[in-house]
């Protein structure tokens, strides 16, 4: 949002280029939600922008402290007015990213979201660096850990009338956007990347780079890895039941550290399949209401 000028002529270009072609075009929008002010909602309404996705750190005394401006100043206050205006006008998702430290305080973030449009629906995040073990923190929850967190967390939200996004035991056709062929994260240069944290730092850029808008892909040998990251390659991947809900777990995982992590669902089907029950029952109380 910072250059939001340069956001709405990429918008514009991309837009002509999908109406000349007859491709159907879907825009959504990932931002810390600081600068999503009534003059930007205005605008990305005039261009059908159909969802919004927003990240919370924990509740203020959390957030504030991970998410400052350069003043020091938190950003908490400002940003929860700005994602509850936007509900009125999109769906806005709310990632709430988790770890041992704000875990603790999650009923308190929780209290700013009991009276909010139907549009704001809440969904929990692990906080952690998916595949490079130089960015690891103690504050990290294990998998296995986070499979519990993550089925509390939505209790929290059924038990307390609270809209949640449901992100677990459901089918889908690849596990992101990084395993399709022409599923790619363009760069502001124009470099095209197959996984937003390629970006992370210079040096992850230079190593995944796969090429430019310009040119294509020309280092191939690197897409293809990517491709062949299919856990269809993977004897026990096939074997697995939760095949078509987990596809393989994280394309970045398997390509960059050689692994086939399970998602989370593998450590509490049973337990994710009472909460799908009681998520039935919440749905049942909202409509008799």
């Amino acid at each position: 949002m910072l250059n939001f000028k340069s956001i709405l002529r990429i918008l514009s270009l991309v837009k002509e280029i999908s109406q000349i072609n007859h491709v159907d075009l879907t825009i959504g929008i990932v931002t810390n939600g600081y600068l999503l002010n009534e003059k930007i909602i205005s605008s990305l309404k005039d261009f059908k922008v159909e969802y919004i996705q927003i990240t919370a750190d924990g509740p203020p005394h959390i957030h504030n402290r991970r998410k400052i401006l350069k003043s020091g100043k938190g950003t908490f206050d400002i940003i929860y007015k700005n994602l509850v205006k936007a509900g009125e006008h999109f769906p806005v998702f709310v990632r709430v990213n988790l770890d041992r430290e704000n875990y603790p305080y999650i009923n308190e973030l929780l209290e700013y979201f009991k009276n909010t449009p139907s549009s704001i629906k809440l969904y929990p995040a692990r906080a952690a660096h998916i595949w490079n073990e130089k960015f690891k923190n103690e504050k990290e929850f294990t998998r296995e850990e986070f499979a519990k967190v993550m089925r509390e967390f939505y209790i929290k939200c059924i038990e307390n009338k609270i809209n949640y996004d449901f992100v677990f035991l459901v089918m889908r056709e690849a596990y992101c956007v990084a395993s399709f062929i022409n599923g790619f994260v363009i760069n502001y240069d124009g470099g095209l990347y197959k996984c937003w944290e390629d970006l992370d730092t210079d040096e992850s850029m230079k190593r995944f780079k796969l090429g430019d808008v310009w040119k294509g892909v020309t280092n191939t040998s690197l897409y293809i890895k990517w491709i062949l990251s299919s856990p269809f390659n993977h004897q026990k991947c096939i074997n697995c039941v939760l095949l078509p809900s987990c596809m393989g777990g994280c394309p970045a995982v398997i390509v960059k550290s050689h692994k086939f992590l399970c998602d989370y669902d593998k450590f509490s089907v049973e337990e994710y399949i009472k909460l799908l029950s009681l998520e039935g029952r919440g749905n049942s109380e909202k409509k008799d209401m």
